[in-house]
């Protein structure tokens, strides 16, 4: 997690202000993401030169989704995605460093573009990590460079427009209705005002019954028009379950536990599971079936024999029915992957609180990428895993074997060994999940 996040131009003469090309460095922390090195020279440089006012424009056109929406899809992002999250579609006819900028929900990531090209003739841009940033900071840096374009530029021919996003955005942000519906929109995968009204208005109405958190995930989950009615069909899924489950003991759970200013989703949740299984006294050990079926004040043939009910459905959800009692709609039909999707489910209820809903997708939001690492943690701790695997020299043997103790798909031993570093990052898909 980086401290900060600065967008600085400066303009060498008068001229170029007035054609408002700027020499363009960009900042996350210690990293100078626009540093090139210019082969030919033997030089680096950390800044592009570029139109300063095309750039405020990229980030105006497209903040509500840079802020609000998470990648699509790690491996093949749409064309409509890369156009709003990539730093090239910035161009103006300029060469910008090969990064996407997207949101996790309090979080904003930048990473590595999914077709990057670092070279550029004789310029080679320094290779991209994946970092994350606070979404506070994110704003404040696109505020200040806003600011400083128009301040510099205001004799630029679209300078005029760039004023008009930049006030009709703050006009945005600080109505609290509004700013509600753009978010949403943003979650759904459209641009400002291009969702269909009757989807918003259906969100809308959902909003006396559940969260703008919940609903916004929702949207996540299942972007496009058809997004209301997926949620109804997975809130109706939930009533007809009747596997009802005591999580309770999400009460005890403190995720503010720690050193670190800024955990990632994995460190929390890995110190969530941690809590779990010491409240329930398992240490490092295999949870059993009866274990994990106690620990929700239930047993493990009910949850064995309940229905599939969200089997057809996107996602898998949970409904509140009392304060810490649960209606859960499953997907999974498997004893391991039903106790790993559970797992998620009450990872999902540390992760809100109080919330009354919570979809289990395959999104890339940050409370998508908690529950994940909470059930891998839970199920199969990286203490307990050492027990069965040689990380010196890990073994497709042994993560079997280690996957059969603890009652796990052998995926989970896997991620677990890429995540901790143990086995290589081999896919931008891994880094991102980790991020």
């Amino acid at each position: 997690m980086s401290g900060y996040f600065e967008i600085d131009a400066s303009w060498p003469d008068a001229q170029s202000r007035a054609d408002d090309v700027a020499e363009i460095s960009i900042r996350l922390g210690d990293d100078v993401l626009t540093r090139i090195a210019d082969l030919a020279a033997n030089t680096n440089r950390d800044f592009v030169r570029a139109s300063a006012v095309s750039l405020g424009l990229w980030f105006a056109d497209n903040w509500w989704r840079l802020r609000c929406e998470p990648i699509d899809d790690a491996n093949l992002p749409s064309v409509d995605w890369r156009l709003r999250h990539e730093l090239s579609a910035a161009s103006g006819g300029t060469q910008w460093p090969p990064m996407m900028i997207y949101s996790g929900g309090e979080r904003v990531t930048f990473a590595p573009s999914i077709n990057r090209q670092p070279s550029i003739g004789q310029l080679r841009f320094l290779e991209t990590r994946v970092r994350t940033i606070q979404a506070s900071q994110f704003e404040l840096g696109v505020d200040d460079f806003f600011t400083l374009v128009l301040d510099n530029c205001a004799n630029s021919n679209d300078a005029p427009v760039l004023g008009t996003l930049v006030h009709q955005l703050k006009a945005e942000r600080n109505e609290p209705e509004l700013a509600a519906w753009r978010r949403l929109e943003a979650c759904l995968g459209f641009d400002a005002d291009e969702a269909p009204a009757d989807v918003i208005d259906h969100f809308l109405k959902i909003s006396d019954r559940l969260n703008e958190r919940d609903i916004e995930e929702a949207a996540i989950a299942a972007q496009g028009a058809s997004s209301p009615a997926v949620l109804d069909d997975a809130i109706a899924a939930s009533e007809a379950s009747e596997l009802v489950l005591d999580f309770g003991i999400t009460e005890r759970v403190n995720l503010n536990q720690g050193d670190i200013l800024y955990p990632s989703p994995w460190q929390q949740a890995e110190a969530a599971a941690s809590q779990v299984r010491d409240f329930i006294g398992q240490g490092h050990n295999p949870i059993s079936d009866k274990a994990f079926a106690s620990l929700l004040l239930s047993r493990w043939e009910d949850i064995k024999a309940a229905s599939d009910t969200a089997r057809q459905l996107p996602y898998a959800a949970r409904l509140r029915t009392t304060k810490s009692k649960q209606k859960v709609a499953l997907q999974s039909v498997r004893d391991f992957d039903r106790r790993f999707e559970i797992s998620r489910l009450l990872g999902d209820a540390i992760w809100t609180d109080e919330s009354a809903f919570g979809p289990i997708s395959s999104a890339k939001s940050d409370r998508q990428k908690f529950q994940r690492a909470f059930a891998q943690s839970l199920l199969c701790p990286l203490r307990g895993v050492r027990d069965y695997v040689d990380f010196q020299n890990p073994k497709p043997h042994q993560i079997t074997r280690c996957a059969e103790a603890y009652h796990v798909h052998p995926h989970v031993v896997r991620n677990l060994l890429i995540y901790k570093h143990i086995l290589p990052l081999e896919t931008l898909d891994q880094h991102l999940e980790v991020a």
